[in-house]
């Protein structure tokens, strides 16, 4: 269950958001830190234990705050590979496509360790988008350019895929 945060907790969460990358675009701005972290929740999970499964639908973007997880893919046979690590170190955020449409999730993430997370549910970030544009977009933007990263990051992929698939059929 994810737990509302309580009035004195909103100001440590808003020093955790001003080191978070997602919200590098507001971080100086103390007001809009405050704002943002009374929209949070928080919820604690166990080593082993999932915090996102791969096809469910979802609708919160999550912040790690303590412990460490493995972001996993399903295989075409339905095996999980695992695809990276994140560490509570840097604040990583996941699960963040959710804020713009309610579909399946592309992955799961599982924790290694105990871990806790920093929640931000699309109801609650687009009430904070309505009442504040102006500290909302930086963050839309944010969002926009870790998504063209990821993207690029694709597009190199298939290249390689497809410059080995080439070379394999041509030495057959």
């Amino acid at each position: 269950m994810i737990l509302p945060l309580k009035e004195e907790e909103w100001e440590n969460t808003a020093l955790i958001l001003s080191q978070v990358k997602l919200f590098s675009g507001i971080s100086n701005n103390k007001d809009a830190l405050y704002a943002i972290a009374q929209t949070t929740g928080f919820k604690s999970y166990e080593e082993g234990q999932c915090i996102l499964e791969e096809g469910q639908k979802g609708e919160t973007l999550f912040i790690l705050i303590e412990g460490q997880v493995s972001i996993y893919k399903k295989t075409l046979d339905g095996d999980n590979y695992k695809v990276a690590i994140l560490s509570s170190k840097n604040y990583p955020v996941f699960g963040e496509t959710a804020l713009f449409e309610r579909e399946t999730r592309s992955a799961s993430v599982c924790c290694d360790t105990k871990a806790q997370c920093l929640t931000l549910s699309k109801r609650n970030f687009h009430a904070f988008a309505q009442e504040n544009p102006q500290w909302a977009l930086p963050i839309y933007e944010n969002i926009c350019k870790d998504l063209i990263h990821r993207v690029r990051g694709l597009n190199h992929d298939l290249s390689l895929l497809h410059r080995a698939l080439a070379r394999e059929i041509k030495g057959q």
